[in-house]
Order: structure tokens, then sequence, then C-alpha cells
């Protein structure tokens, strides 16, 4: 039997014409399904996005890892995991993951299940373990994400304990994964006892031009919260830079304490936070006061000094002229005044000497304490020592009824003279004794072995 017969049949049944009609409409039909299937005219290719997945639980960031698949339910196309980034601000973990995108190119346009890569379109991510949402913020040929190191000075306060275990080495880990590390550190008292200022040099994996880090930039004054020795250290960005540029700075501070304090501070005090010395006393230079449970000390100091920036800093307080410095060992705290920069003596020629002094009026009892050979001592020397000692009877004025003025002696009371031998400071043409300017006219504060007295100035002589 011949294939096509004379009246045009397919093997004497079916009208050729007939079956490439219905040829034709399979064909079409096909066509159009596979169309609909994401197949058709066009061809595969692939495409990498950044998706920010925004913020997210920290045990759904451990599970995110590189090569982490999500398929598309219906038709072709998937995402695959090539780079993460992630930081932090307190308690919330910001996510952002680079994904090589499978899709379709068709008339010149690339789709993802059938939609083109828009900026902040939202595409899921779900790989059956997890399942999140990501915003596109960029279209590209790269594998991995736009990032870098940073490093910054961030100065903040803490808990002594969590102040004590920032150490240079520690990282700083977020989602279980390292995203910067502690550089260098210096610690400082604060205005809280139980707390302390840190000043660390922390190198960050930021994102972008703009350094973000936690969604923000990285910037001085910009405000960070970073993981650290089990807890959120909050800061600032007090520098950009990759060193805290450490120094020393030689001051006189001046302050009055308690007798108890005064003896117990020593030449070689140390100063010590968190295991490290920021402050020694070279030398101290003790006196009396008017009030017997208090001395004035001088404190010659070495400070552990930050470098950066215009002035020197002791922490958080700026080491100059009239700034307050803290001082602390087991045994006593105390905080002085800086009166001289740069050196470790007090202003002025270090010189003896010899004054007149008077005490007036005073009780016989009192006159005969005041003794040739008395002597004030303060760190081991001696700066008074009287060398000559007189006593009169006691001059008084009277006013008679009619207006009339005039002398007698009292009839108990004594006038006392000495001779005293001063160590004092010549400077700028004064002359200046324990710290304080001395003139005629004027009285001082003489703590002898036995007495504490404070008579006039009634001449000074140069010797």
């Amino acid at each position: 039997m011949p294939i096509i017969d004379e009246e045009g049949r397919l093997f004497g049944t079916v009208n050729v014409v007939d079956a490439l009609v219905v040829l034709l409409v399979l064909a079409v039909g096909l066509a159009g399904a596979a169309l609909l299937l994401g197949g058709g005219s066009g061809h595969d290719e692939i495409r990498y996005a950044t998706l920010d997945l925004g913020t997210q639980p920290e045990y759904v960031v451990e599970q995110i890892s590189t090569g982490d698949t999500s398929s598309l339910a219906t038709g072709y196309g998937n995402l695959t995991v090539t780079d993460i980034h992630v930081s932090s601000s307190g308690s919330i973990v910001n996510t952002l993951i680079r994904v090589s995108i499978a899709g379709q190119v068709t008339e010149g346009t690339f789709t993802y299940d059938r939609e083109p890569l828009r900026l902040d379109r939202t595409v899921e991510f779900d790989t059956g373990s997890y399942a999140v949402n990501g915003s596109i913020q960029d279209v590209g040929n790269g594998t991995t994400l736009s990032t870098q190191e940073r490093s910054v000075i961030v100065k903040g306060t803490a808990p002594t304990g969590v102040a004590a275990s920032i150490n240079p080495g520690s990282q700083i880990t977020v989602g279980g994964r390292s995203v910067g590390s502690v550089d260098d550190v210096r610690t400082y008292d604060a205005d809280t006892d139980d707390r302390r200022s840190v000043y660390a040099v922390v190198t960050l994996q930021t994102y972008g031009e703009e350094n973000r880090f936690g969604g923000t930039p990285i910037q001085t004054g910009q405000s960070v919260t970073l993981p650290l020795a089990g807890t959120q250290f909050s800061g600032t960005v007090d520098r950009l830079g990759d060193s805290l540029s450490r120094g020393s700075q030689e001051v006189v501070a001046t302050s009055v304490v308690d007798a108890e304090t005064a003896r117990a501070m020593e030449n070689g005090n140390t100063f010590t936070v968190t295991g490290e010395s920021v402050a020694t006393i070279e030398s101290v230079s003790v006196y009396g006061t008017d009030n017997p449970d208090q001395r004035r000390v001088y404190v010659s100091l070495t400070l552990q000094t930050l470098e950066y920036g215009d002035v020197p800093r002791f922490g958080s307080r700026s080491v100059r002229e009239g700034a307050m410095i803290p001082f602390e060992t087991t045994a006593y705290n105390f905080t002085g005044q800086i009166t001289r920069l740069g050196t470790l003596t007090q202003p002025g020629e270090l010189t003896t000497r010899t004054v007149e002094l008077q005490l007036d009026n005073i009780s016989p009892e009192r006159a005969s304490s005041v003794q040739e050979g008395l002597t004030e001592t303060s760190g081991g020397q001696t700066i008074a020592e009287v060398t000559d000692v007189t006593v009169e009877p006691a001059t008084i004025t009277l006013t008679s009824e009619s207006g009339e003025i005039f002398e007698r002696q009292h009839p108990v009371n004594k006038d006392v003279n000495l001779t005293v031998k001063l160590q004092v400071r010549e400077r700028d043409s004064r002359v200046q004794f324990k710290g304080g300017t001395i003139q005629e006219g004027g009285t001082i504060l003489l703590d002898l072995d036995s007495t504490t007295i404070q008579p006039t100035v009634v001449e000074l002589d140069s010797e």
C-alpha cells in the first residue's frame, strides 16, 4: 500500500493537509506552554546581586553559609550565597549576602522568577532549614561584597570587670562570625567608682564606600555598640586611625588631704587601672594647714597619656595647668590640680631666706612653746628652722574715757619675735613658701615639732 494514495490520504485513512494542520496546532500549543513555563527563545544566564536581609535573630544568622541554595518551587531558577557580611548595633544583627542568581535572558532582559532584577525588589531565600527575605541593593558581576577593614579609636565606659576583659587580640563576634578585633587598649578611671574609661583601637569589617557597620557610617563622633567581653560595649568613634599614640607627661599637682593620706603617700606609689600603671608618684612635699587634721601636698607625677589631638590627655581629662588629675591606690586616693607641666619640680629657684616673724599678744604658755631649734620638715628635708626667739611683755593699745589713746604693757600676755630660716622658691620677683607667696605684713603657717603657729612676716632678708 502506498504511503499517500491518489486522494492524498496518509496510509489511505488521514488527509495529509489535515495532518499538517494538526501538527501546526500542536507546535503552537507546545511553544506557548514552554513560554509560560519559562522556556521559549530565552537562554540561561547567571547574575550576581547583594541582598539586604535587614535585622535577623542571631540564631538565624548563624545558619547562613556560603554555598546555601534556594530554588524556585516552580520553573527554572535558583539563588546561591557567595559572600556574607554581618554587623551589629546593640542586640540587632544586620545581615547582607551576595548571591549568584540563575535566571534567563528573554528578549534582552534577565529575569528571575519571571521578573527582572530591580533595586529594592524583595526576594525570598528559602533553603528548607531557614527562610529569609532580602531587598536587592546592588546587581553586578562580582561574587564578593564591597567590604574593607577600617581601624578607629573608640572611647566609652564599662564596668571595671568588663574593662579588664577587653584586651589586645579580643575578637568582635556577631552571629558566630568574627567581624573585627581589638588591636590596642588603654583604660583609665571614670567618674563613677565601679566603671572605667576605655580607649580601644578596633579594626572593623565595614561595608560600602561609606564604611558602614551596624547600618551606620563609621566616622568621628558616631556612636557604636560592639559585642566585647561577653557584653555590649557602647562607645563613640573618637578618631579614625590605628594607633593610640601613647606618651608620658611630667606634672606637679597639689591638693589638701587628710593627715593619714598625707602620711601614706610615698615616692614610687603607682595608680593602676585594670592591671596597668597609668601614673607614678616621683616625689611628695607635705605641708601643714590651719586644720591640724589636714595637710597640703605637692605631688610630682609621671602620667601615662594619650598624645593624639592638640592636648595630651589622661583619659578624658586634658593635661594642662589647672586640670584636676585623680590618683588612686588601695590605701588612699586624691585628686590634685596641676600647677606645673613638663617638670617634676615646683616653679621657681630653690633658695634659703632668713625672715623676721612676730606673734602678738599671746599667752605665756603659748609663748614658751616657741623655742630656738624647732623645725618643720617635709619629705625628710628641713624647710623651716627657728634660729632665734625673743619674748617680751605684750604691748596693748588703750583708749581713755576722754578719747585719749595710749599704750600699756599687758600684765600677762607676751609678744614673741622669731628669726626663722625658710626654704623658699623665688619666682618672678616673688618669694614662695610651701607653694604660697609670702610678703611683709602677711602671715605664714609653720607646723613646728611641738606646736603650730601663724606669725606675721615683719621682714624678708636674703641669705
